[in-house]
């Protein structure tokens, strides 16, 4: 997954920084197909729920042991972008609770993000 993960990195770069950091023009050929890694991390990531979801007793003890592994560090990351940006409250409060995301998808607009 690592170097699928640089794969999309580097291709990402090559797009929006091949400018200043000419060096990645040596890579192009690899790069330019980031495309691949995409496709490489989403199989591995589908392999790696797989694996941990036939651990699991049931399905809902799943879902528990990964939200309570991946919310606690997303409200951390949360709280500090939205004391560095200064930003509202109410904006943080959509974003803490993930309101912000299906907002749009109840009400049927698209976008996503701030509320």
């Amino acid at each position: 997954m690592a170097i699928a993960t640089l794969w999309i990195t580097g291709g990402h770069c090559l797009s929006f920084c091949s400018d200043q950091w000419t060096f990645l023009n040596y890579f192009r050929p690899v790069l330019a197909y980031g495309y691949g890694g995409v496709e490489i991390f989403l199989f591995l990531s589908g392999v790696g729920i797989a694996l941990s979801l036939s651990k699991s007793p049931t399905f809902m003890n799943f879902v528990f042991r990964r939200v309570s592994r991946i919310l606690p560090a997303y409200w951390i990351i949360l709280t500090f972008f939205y004391l560095l940006i200064n930003g509202s409250f109410r904006d943080y409060f959509g974003e803490f609770l993930t309101l912000s995301y299906w907002y749009p998808l109840i009400i049927g607009t698209t976008g996503g993000g701030v509320m």
